[in-house]
């Protein structure tokens, strides 16, 4: 499998997520949506030699929640589009998936989205 850019939807919900369980940390929601797709782009630069740098963003409220199942697929299809660089591992948007994990709980990626385009 390949690995893509996330929809900026992506990204929102997973910063709406974070915001409703308190998993902001030091972070506004734009700076933490902002470092999240930063890191997205980071690795998909650093597996393909790109140089693309992540468009400013900016956090709204989405329009449709996902549910538990969807936000794990969604925040694990995101982990797969982010992990690339070798220090991801140390990094606030690893720390985010973990912890989003243990909240969403394990689920089955069968028959759901992977990736979120949903306004």
């Amino acid at each position: 499998m390949s690995a893509w850019i996330v929809d900026r939807n992506h990204i929102n919900v997973m910063v709406d997520f974070a915001v409703t369980h308190d998993l902001l940390d030091d972070y506004d929601r734009d700076d933490f949506g902002q470092m999240l797709w930063n890191w997205n782009y980071w690795s998909i630069n650093y597996r393909y030699g790109g140089k693309h740098e992540a468009p400013t963003f900016t956090s709204s409220k989405p329009e449709q929640i996902p549910t538990l199942p969807e936000m794990f697929a969604i925040v694990s299809c995101y982990d797969y589009q982010a992990c690339e660089r070798p220090d991801y591992e140390k990094s606030d948007a690893r720390a985010f998936v973990y912890l989003a994990k243990i909240v969403t709980g394990e689920h089955s990626l069968s028959g759901l989205p992977w990736g979120w385009v949903a306004a």
